[in-house]
C-alpha cells in the first residue's frame, strides 16, 4: 500500500490491521504528514515500512505492532516505538540516520541505525549505531556490542555481565547473553517472546525486574511468582502444580 502526503499537515492513523505487503508513505513537493500513528498493526517481516520523501512534522509512532524493516532513509523526524517487534528478517531492523529514535519495551531484530537514541527495557538484537552519541541514553536494555556505537548507558547488558570479569571470559559471556526466543516465525503465538531458557539477565533485566523486550508488558515473571505463592498456600497436600503459558 502507498499512502500519499496531503497539501496540509494531517494525522494518519491505522489500528488493528494485518497487512500482507509493504507499506510506503510517499511525499511530494508541498505535501506533508502532521503525524502518523500505527497501532496493533501486523506487517510480515518479509515486507518493509518505508518513508519515501515524506515529511512528518510530529513524528511516526508504532504502538504494539509487528513490522518488518523500517526504512526511513534520511527523513528528519521523530520515531517512537512502543511495545513493538521490528524484525529485519535477516537485514537491518531500522535504517533512519536522521531520525530521533525513542524506544520503549520493544524488540528490534537486526541492525539499528538512527540519529539520536533514547531507549528503555528494549532488546537491540543487532548492532546499534547512533550518529549522535553525546545525547540520548540506553536504560535497562540489551544491545549487541560488536559494531555498536551508543549514547551513554545505564544498567544495560552486556555491560553489567562483563563488569569485573576477566577479558578471557568475554566471548563466552556474550554468547550466553544473546537473546533466545520461544519462536521466531511470524504468526506463531510465541513469536518474539524471550524463551524460558534465555539468559536470566534478560528475563529480569527490565526496569521493573521483569523481561526486556516487546513481551515485557505481560509481566510473566510477576504472574508466575504470584501463582507460586497462591498455590503453596491453597494447594491440597500431595498435589503438585505447574504453569502453562496462554498466548
Amino acid at each position: 500500500a502507498a499512502i500519499l502526503g496531503a497539501a496540509l499537515p494531517n494525522r494518519f492513523a491505522m489500528n488493528g490491521l494485518l497487512m500482507d505487503g509493504a507499506l510506503t508513505f510517499e511525499g511530494a513537493a508541498g505535501t506533508a504528514f502532521g503525524r502518523i500513528d500505527l497501532a496493533h498493526l501486523g506487517i510480515s517481516p518479509s515486507h518493509t515500512l518505508t518513508l519515501s520523501n515524506a515529511a512528518i512534522e510530529d513524528g511516526l509512532t508504532l504502538t504494539r505492532c509487528i513490522t518488518g524493516r523500517l526504512n526511513l532513509g534520511t527523513v528528519e523526524t521523530d520515531l517512537h516505538i512502543v511495545q513493538t517487534i521490528v524484525d529485519g528478517n535477516g537485514g537491518p531492523a531500522v535504517t533512519a540516520s536522521a531520525v530521533d529514535l525513542d524506544v520503549n519495551g520493544s524488540t528490534l531484530i537486526g541492525a539499528t541505525g538512527a540519529g539520536e537514541v533514547e531507549a528503555v527495557d528494549t532488546i537491540f538484537d543487532g548492532p546499534l549505531v547512533a550518529e549522535r552519541t553525546q545525547a540520548g541514553c540506553l536504560q535497562y536494555s540489551y544491545y549487541a556490542p560488536i559494531g555498536s556505537r551508543t549514547p551513554r548507558r545505564y544498567r544495560c547488558q552486556p555491560d553489567l555481565a562483563l563488569t569485573g570479569r576477566p577479558p578471557a571470559t568475554e566471548p563466552g559471556i556474550l554468547a550466553g547473553l544473546r537473546p533466545l526466543y520461544a519462536a521466531d516465525s511470524f504468526g506463531d503465538p510465541d513469536y518474539g517472546r524471550l524463551s524460558d531458557r534465555a539468559a536470566a539477565e534478560l528475563l529480569t533485566g527490565a526496569s521493573d525486574n521483569g523481561a526486556m523486550g516487546a513481551w515485557g508488558f505481560m509481566k510473566f515473571g510477576w504472574r508466575e511468582t504470584n501463582l507460586a505463592i497462591a498455590t503453596q498456600e491453597y494447594l491440597p497436600f500431595g498435589l503438585m502444580a505447574g504453569s502453562v503459558y496462554e498466548t
